[in-house]
């Protein structure tokens, strides 16, 4: 199956998000993973990460569920990557691991500088981020969801951060020339 990166998104956010702002994030993320793949993205990359990767991987398998075009890759630092979750986070991530359409692991062991490997294999192969990254003054900003952010940046990915909010009377226009 050859995947092309104009049909492609990766996702990439904060591994801790606040219950006030988890309801108002997963659905967003859904409209939004709908008005792509209206927009021709079929291939939706994530990195089995807990936090907002999940909630995107579980989210593109529901919209899976209607649309049979739609599919989930998993790019996966290394094999041991749940070492320390809780049971019940271990038993998601071997769902949607289980559900997944491909997975790619990159190495057999955690070693330093895997999580920028598979940040960066995931903004290589898609032409669209969409991130839920905390542009917030008060946040310090260091972390792999900022560092995957300026890579897409740099290879020049249309970024779509779902932290922001837009005024409620406009459209939002995305380019998808």
């Amino acid at each position: 199956m050859t995947v092309t990166i104009d049909k492609s998104c990766c996702f990439t956010g904060h591994r801790k998000i606040s219950s006030g702002n988890l309801t108002k994030l997963i659905e967003k993320l859904n409209l939004e993973i709908s008005y792509l793949v209206e927009h021709g993205i079929e291939h939706f990359y994530t990195g089995g990460a807990l936090g907002f990767d999940t909630i995107a991987a579980l989210s593109v398998l529901k919209y899976k569920e209607s649309q049979s075009a739609v599919k989930l890759h998993l790019i996966l630092p290394c094999q041991n990557q749940y070492r320390g979750w809780s049971n019940r986070d271990i038993e998601i991530y071997k769902e949607i691991r289980r559900r997944a359409d491909s997975v790619q692991i990159l190495s057999e062991h955690y070693h330093g500088g895997v999580m920028h490997m598979r940040n960066h294999a995931m903004v290589d192969a898609s032409k669209y981020c969409v991130c839920y990254y905390e542009n917030d003054p008060e946040i310090p900003s260091i972390g792999g969801t900022l560092s995957t952010v300026k890579y897409a940046k740099k290879l020049g990915r249309k970024i779509i951060n779902l932290w922001d909010e837009p005024p409620e009377d406009i459209q939002i226009e995305f380019d998808f020339s």
